[in-house]
């Protein structure tokens, strides 16, 4: 997200001009069903922090007020079923580790998984004065097998019964950005030099997603909801990366 704070109509380009350009090419081919990929990052900072699909949606950030222009446009002009998915912090890799994280946007798993593979490992923490546990942001984080096999249920979910509807994906169940440090230092068995740097203007405080209606709705339990599994899925994938 701090990325699309500074460059900005790069982020409008690609998720607002982009998504209208899809919808029409979506009408001019007649296509009956779409999934976009939407974010957490349209609700922005709420008092409830457990987020249900309803809430208001209040971005903080310019990937979220994008992302939220593009659902609108999708709601709006895409005659068709849709499924909106809304994101909370994709990590992780695939369990043949084929593929993984690739954008290099200041993402914490992936700062991580890239520095405990050095011989001295530090990261920067933006904040650490929040009112959290630790004074860390919270987050709620999803397996990207997770979020894979959620895109085939929800597909066959819309075609099937004929509807459209927004989903929240993610475990519901928030760590801090300080817990998640110390995870990987204990499974690396690094020490991770910490430096704590000014709030980022953008960033939600803490937030977690209310995931009810999409286990209701497509029947499915996750699979790979494990912090443990999911950092060591990351650093495999990292060490591959630097390895080819």
């Amino acid at each position: 997200m701090e990325e699309s704070q500074k460059k900005p109509k790069i982020y409008f380009n690609n998720n607002v001009l982009g998504t209208k350009f899809l919808v029409k090419a979506c009408a001019q081919n007649n296509v009956k069903n779409l999934l976009f990929s939407s974010t957490c990052a349209v609700y922005g900072n709420k008092k409830r922090f457990l987020i249900k699909e309803n809430s208001t949606t209040t971005p903080l950030s310019i990937y979220g007020k994008t992302k939220l222009q593009a659902e609108n446009i999708i709601k709006k002009d895409f005659n068709g079923n849709y499924g909106i998915l809304r994101y909370f912090n994709v990590v992780g890799a695939s369990s043949d580790n084929k593929f993984g994280q690739i954008n290099k946007s200041d993402q914490l798993f992936k700062n991580l998984s890239l520095e405990v593979l050095k011989e001295k490992p530090r990261i920067n923490i933006y904040g650490k004065n929040y009112n959290t546990k630790d004074g860390t942001c919270l987050r709620d984080y999803i397996h990207v097998e997770d979020i894979a096999y959620i895109h085939f249920q929800i597909l066959n979910y819309i075609s099937n019964n004929n509807v459209s509807e927004v989903f929240n994906c993610g475990y519901g169940r928030p760590y801090s950005v300080l817990e998640i440090v110390k995870a990987f230092k204990r499974l690396s068995k690094k020490n991770i030099k910490i430096f704590f740097k000014k709030r980022r203007k953008a960033d939600i405080e803490k937030i977690y997603a209310d995931n009810k209606k999409i286990l209701k709705l497509i029947s499915y339990k996750f699979k790979f909801n494990n912090l443990n599994k999911i950092i060591n899925s990351s650093i495999k994938w990292e060490k591959k990366q630097m390895d080819n």
